[in-house]
C-alpha cells in the first residue's frame, strides 16, 4: 500500500498519532512509550516447535528459521518446514549471494539448495563426507561467512569450507561464537579473551583482552573506527585499536543485569540487542535507548536467541517461544494499555503547544514528548 509523504513535521506527527488512536483499535500506554509495531508468529502459526535459534534471508527474499523441528522456510505467504537427515535441530542457518541456504546442528553441517523443477529444498551434506570424525560429536551453533569461506562452528571445534574442501581448525580453547569485523576474523577464546585468526598466522592474541577472561563476548560490532566489545554480563566495550573501555551508554547496566544473548547492526545504524531475561533494546549510533520491547508491550517472550534485519529495514526476533517481527520500516509508532488504566481512546486532538492530549472512558490525558508516559 503505497504510503502517503507529509514534509510539515507538526502536521505529520498529528496525523499520526491521529491514526493510529482513531483509525484502529489501539489503546493508549500508560506504562511505557510508543513503540514500533510488533507482529507475533506462534507455533500455530509456522507449525513448528517453539524455539527459534538462528535467522537468515535469502536473496529472493525468502526468510529461513532454525527450529526444533528442522528448517523453516517463509515466503511472506506460506510456511514450510525441512528436515535434516537425522530429523536433528538446527542450530544456526546462513545464506549466501548465489542462494545457498548453510544450516548446522548435531554431528551435521550443509545447505539446501531449490529442486530445478518442484522448487522445493534439497539438502547437501558437508560433513558426511569428511575423513575426520570429530564432528560426530559436535553442535553446529553458529555459522559465518568471511570472504571466500564458510565457517561452521561448535565451541570446541571450527570447520571451513572454502566451496571445495572442508578443513578443520582447532581454537586455543572452546570458542563462543567467531566474529567478522571488517577484514578481521575474531574468536573469543572462553576464559582468555580475543585472538585474531588468519590462514597464513593462525590465532593471534590481541592484548588488552585479557579483561574478557572472566566474561563471554557475544557480538563485535565495527563502530567508525572502533569495535564495540558485546558481553554477556559486563555491559559493552568500546576498542580502539590500543585498548578497551567501557562504552557510555545509559543501557550498560540494564545489559550487564539482563544477560545479553545477540546484537547486530542495522542498517540505520542503530544496534539491536537481544537479551535473555528482558527483551530487546534497540540503540542509536550514541547508545541512547530509542525503544525497549519486551513481553510488557508486544514481545512474545523476552528470551531472545537470534536476530535479523530483512531486506525491508524490519527486525525479525527469534524467541525461545515463537518468532516476532519488529516494523522499524512502519513509519507509525504505537501505543497500547495492556494495563486498562488509561482506558479506550475516543478522542484525539492534534498536538497543542507541545502537548498531545486524548481524551478517553477514564478521562483527559496529555504527554508532552513521545519518551513521556500519558498523565490525566
Amino acid at each position: 500500500m503505497p504510503v502517503l509523504q507529509l514534509h510539515n513535521s507538526s502536521v505529520k506527527n498529528s496525523l499520526i498519532l491521529l491514526s493510529v488512536c482513531l483509525a484502529f483499535p489501539f489503546l493508549l500506554k500508560s506504562e511505557n512509550s510508543a513503540t514500533p509495531r510488533i507482529i507475533n508468529f506462534t507455533k500455530i502459526i509456522y507449525k513448528a516447535q517453539n524455539q527459534m535459534w538462528a535467522i537468515a534471508q535469502s536473496p529472493d527474499k525468502s526468510l529461513y528459521f532454525g527450529n526444533n523441528d528442522g528448517l523453516i522456510e517463509y515466503d511472506g505467504a506460506r510456511w514450510q518446514t525441512y528436515k535434516l537427515p537425522n530429523k536433528q535441530i538446527v542450530r544456526s542457518v546462513r545464506c549466501n549471494a548465489s542462494g545457498r541456504i548453510y544450516t548446522g546442528g548435531f554431528g551435521e553441517f550443509g545447505y539446501w539448495v531449490p529442486h530445478p523443477a518442484s522448487g522445493q529444498l534439497q539438502y547437501h551434506s558437508l560433513s558426511q563426507n569428511m575423513a575426520n570424525e570429530s564432528i560426530a560429536k559436535e553442535e553446529i551453533w553458529h555459522i559465518l561467512s568471511h570472504e571466500k569461506s564458510v565457517f561452521f562452528q561448535s565451541f570446541g571445534v571450527i570447520y571451513r569450507y572454502d566451496l571445495k574442501t572442508v578443513e578443520e581448525i582447532r581454537p586455543p580453547d572452546n570458542i563462543m561464537f567467531l566474529q567478522s569485523v571488517g577484514s578481521d576474523l575474531i574468536a573469543p577464546v572462553i576464559g582468555k579473551g580475543l585472538y585474531r585468526w588468519t590462514p597464513a598466522a593462525g590465532f593471534r592474541f590481541i592484548n588488552g583482552s585479557e579483561l574478557f577472561a572472566a566474561s563471554r563476548v557475544i557480538a563485535i560490532l565495527a563502530h567508525g573506527n572502533k569495535w564495540l566489545v558485546c558481553t554477556e554480563n559486563q555491559g559493552i566495550f568500546a576498542y580502539d585499536g590500543q585498548s578497551f573501555a567501557p562504552w557510555t551508554t545509559p543501557a550498560q547496566s540494564a545489559l550487564s543485569a539482563n544477560q545479553l544473548n545477540k546484537a547486530i547492526r542495522l542498517a540505520n545504524g542503530w544496534i539491536a540487542l537481544g537479551t535473555i531475561l528482558n527483551g530487546v533494546y534497540l540503540l542509536d549510533e550514541t547508545g541512547r535507548v530509542v525503544y525497549h520491547l519486551n513481553r510488557n508491550n508486544g514481545l512474545q517472550n523476552n528470551t531472545v536467541l537470534a536476530l535479523r534485519q530483512d531486506r525491508a529495514g524490519d527486525l525479525w526476533v527469534g524467541l525461545d517461544k515463537g518468532v516476532d517481527l519488529i516494523a522499524l520500516s512502519d513509519p507509525l509508532t504505537y501505543y497500547q494499555d495492556r494495563s486498562g488504566k488509561i482506558g479506550a481512546v475516543y478522542a484525539a486532538a492534534a498536538i497543542h503547544q507541545g502537548r498531545f492530549y486524548a481524551g478517553t472512558n477514564q478521562g483527559l490525558y496529555a504527554k508532552s514528548s513521545p519518551a513521556e508516559t500519558f498523565n490525566s
